[in-house]
């Protein structure tokens, strides 16, 4: 079973820190981004089996980012899962119409964090992670 290539995008440099720090405990290849931008340039170069994204970003929302990063060819089944502080319903909605398969409530913990990962990549398989 390979290791997921993870993409994190995340402005805020602390957060980003975080996430890399426990996505790369389990030894998961992660390539860090600060904003939309450069996560779709990112997308644009390599593949990636994962995408965890912050939707309050710079510039480029999360939401706007993650309707492009769909839009990419090889990109269509990528999951992705948004990072956020609001947890209305309202919120969840708009990330999945933007194209996110789940999302999770900052703050978060470990437990919470890979269990939002764990669902996210279980509903879009690759037989190879």
């Amino acid at each position: 079973m390979k290791k997921p290539r993870v993409l994190v995008v995340e402005d805020n440099a602390i957060n980003r820190m975080v996430v890399e720090r426990l996505v790369g405990k389990r030894g998961w290849p992660t390539v860090s981004v600060g904003d939309g931008y450069a996560a779709l340039t990112e997308c644009r170069r390599q593949a990636f089996d994962l995408i965890l994204m912050d939707i309050r970003l710079p510039g480029m929302s999360g939401l706007d980012a993650a309707e492009q990063i769909r839009a990419l060819p090889g990109c269509e089944n990528v999951p992705m899962l948004a990072l956020t502080a609001g947890a209305a319903a309202e919120d969840r909605q708009q990330c999945f119409d933007s194209g996110f398969d789940g999302y999770c409530t900052k703050p978060f913990g470990k437990e919470q964090l890979f269990e939002r990962i764990e669902a996210v990549l279980a509903a879009r398989r690759d037989p190879e992670i």
